[in-house]
């Protein structure tokens, strides 16, 4: 019996730890990505691709000098600016498309897409974890990566989220900007707090870039932006008065230049002329229309695989919370926060629209940050409730002790896992995780096809000398890779795709045949 509870604690040793734990998640994490990644040598630019990025375009094939490209792509700023949109920081990096270097850079816009919601995502709870509650690396690091995968492969519509470059880099990439000034917000609150001269001088500055590149993102991301910003003010003024350190009112630098520039995105004069198509929205009835939206997509979005991703974060987050100092307030007041800034990303596209649901490249990064969200709120809840209740300290898992009851947990948690993906049929595997789409693209060969007939039509455009060219419609609409844009599928009688198209490859027009 002895020998038996000894082999108990050593397995325990070794196996159950948050090392291994970590271990586990990362290599969930990769097998998740990779896919994704993979299928990237397949995807090719699209849609509005085309039009922001011309000047450039141009500018590149004239000189190969980045100087002249980075110059065409601040006129395309002032330019549209002016006639079509404020979103100026997006504008810019439309204006710097793969595509102004050569179609074969097309495949970069997964990885710059999943790498910026990485980045962002570790960076922010780094802040948070590392910085602020002291967690633990590896408790730390198996939590943002379960933050960042379900963020990607949970993606609500990845097409325009992972691989078309104008609807990806406007949302998922720029909201990467504002989660990123939001950790560096904190960071310099904390520097102030501690006395450090140089760092506070140097998050003021980085702080205050961020935060004016975010202001000039679509609208949900420049509004998300903005009342952040205006909450650590709020913050800072609270510490002005608590500590009685006027260096905290040095956050009024970064929050004007942020409000500044959300300013200046919202009145720009384009978002006038665009408007002009649409319908406007009360503001009573966007607000309403917002909460009663946002509800019923989070009911739907947070489906039985990120519960059970979040039962099994609850071991090592009890763990974490039972040695930070932090007392974890008002979690009502967190979680109700939260969400109102969720409810918030939506009302730019329901006042826009005036009333019609928000594009779904829009609720890409709603859904994305419900989820990474939720993932606090959890952090928070937790870490309440075991401040706040002894009993809950009795199941924090420690050596000898409840351990093999979370492991039991974990593995139940698992199994329901994979049975309830088994149970899908097709097309809800695809749908729910966008991972598996990828695996079926690369399996199937429907990637390769789809790769090599966008070829033979890149052949026609580049080296067919005719002023009027005709190409073979695709046979294959391949998801996640497909966008149904008109310079990839003709809307007309006459088969004629985009006139955008055309004009890139200095074309009078390109006409896909009919049967």
């Amino acid at each position: 019996m002895e020998r038996l509870k000894r082999l108990k604690r050593e397995i325990e040793k070794e196996l159950f730890t948050r090392r291994a734990f970590c271990g586990l998640i990362f290599q969930f994490f990769l097998i998740l990505m990779i896919p994704l990644l993979y299928i990237a040598k397949y995807n090719h630019i699209a849609g509005d691709c085309y039009w922001f990025a011309y000047w450039p375009h141009c500018a590149w094939a004239d000189s190969h000098n980045i100087f002249s490209v980075l110059d065409s792509a601040l006129y395309v700023v002032q330019d549209f600016y002016k006639s079509w949109q404020g979103t100026y920081s997006s504008i810019f990096f439309f204006a710097l498309s793969p595509i102004v270097f050569g179609e074969q850079y097309a495949a970069v816009v997964p990885y710059m897409m999943i790498g910026m919601t990485c980045i962002s995502t570790f960076f922010l709870f780094y802040v948070l974890l590392r910085k602020g509650l002291r967690f633990d690396f590896y408790t730390y690091f198996s939590v943002s990566c379960i933050a960042s995968l379900v963020q990607f492969t949970f993606m609500h519509t990845p097409a325009s989220g992972l691989y078309w470059y104008n609807g990806a880099v406007h949302y998922v990439f720029m909201q990467g900007f504002a989660i990123i000034s939001i950790g560096l917000s904190v960071l310099l609150l904390m520097a102030i707090n501690g006395g450090n001269h140089k760092k506070t001088v140097g998050y003021t500055i980085v702080t205050t870039v961020m935060g004016f590149i975010a202001s000039g993102a679509n609208f949900s991301t420049a509004l998300l932006n903005a009342e952040c910003f205006v909450l650590f003010l709020i913050m800072s003024l609270v510490l002005w008065k608590r500590c009685k350190n006027k260096k905290y009112l040095l956050y009024l630098i970064p929050f004007v230049i942020s409000e500044v520039g959300f300013v200046m995105n919202v009145l720009a004069p384009g978002n006038a002329v665009r408007q002009s198509y649409f319908e406007k929205g009360t503001v009573w009835e966007t607000i309403l229309r917002c909460f009663e939206y946002s509800a019923s997509q989070a009911v739907e979005w947070l489906d039985i695989f990120v519960w059970i991703l979040l039962i099994i974060l609850i071991p090592v987050i009890l763990k974490a919370v039972s040695k930070c100092t932090f007392k974890f307030y008002y979690p009502l007041i967190f979680v109700v926060g939260m969400y109102c800034l969720y409810a918030s990303l939506f009302a730019p596209g329901f006042y826009a629209f005036g009333g019609s649901e928000p594009l779904a490249r829009n609720q890409n990064i709603c859904k994305m940050f419900l989820l990474m969200g939720i993932i606090l709120c959890e952090i928070y809840v937790l870490g309440w409730l075991e401040k706040k209740f002894k009993v809950v300290r009795y199941i924090v898992p420690v050596h000898g002790k409840n351990v093999w009851m979370w492991t039991s947990v974990l593995v139940l948690s698992a199994i329901i896992f994979v049975v309830s993906f088994m149970n899908l049929d097709f097309v809800e595997k695809k749908a729910t995780f966008v991972s598996y789409g990828a695996y079926d693209v690369i399996a199937t060969g429907y990637g390769e096809s789809y790769y090599q007939e966008y070829l033979v039509r890149l052949n026609e455009y580049k080296n067919n000398p005719d002023k009027v060219v005709y190409v073979e419609p695709y046979s294959i609409e391949v998801y996640p890779l497909w966008i149904n844009t008109e310079t990839e599928k003709s809307v007309l009688e006459s088969g004629e795709l985009s006139g955008l198209l055309a004009r890139w490859y200095e074309k009078d027009a390109i006409i896909e045949l009919r049967d």
